[in-house]
């Protein structure tokens, strides 16, 4: 039986390192806008960074969260222990808030 050489087995492990890193929620990365339901002067703007941080700005107040991606969804996870739930479609995310209404976000 022939010896697997070790740098064979360095460059592998190094691959699959590189390849378990990238996830679905890479191409979301990046900065959305949306119009409020009912106000569709008013903008809101959403930006998701690559480190599971976030933010959504609206009429000049932030609201930071962090994200991840599961199956089609995004879920954002609010520092009081929250959480919003939006579908993905292609690069635009779609969330809904109770009592506000739904958010399309598109990627700028």
């Amino acid at each position: 039986m022939k010896a697997i050489p070790i740098r064979f087995i360095i460059l592998l492990s190094g691959i699959i390192v590189m390849t378990a890193g990238c996830s679905d929620g890479d191409r979301l990365v990046g900065d959305y806008t949306a119009f409020h339901p009912g106000k569709d002067e008013v903008e809101v703007y959403l930006s998701l960074k690559a480190d599971g941080r976030g933010s959504w700005v609206f009429e000049g107040e932030e609201a930071l969260f962090n994200w991840e991606v599961k199956n089609d969804e995004i879920w954002l996870h609010t520092p009081s222990g929250g959480l919003i739930v939006g579908d993905i479609n292609s690069n635009a995310l779609h969330i809904v808030l109770p009592g506000v209404g739904g958010f399309t976000f598109t990627k700028q």
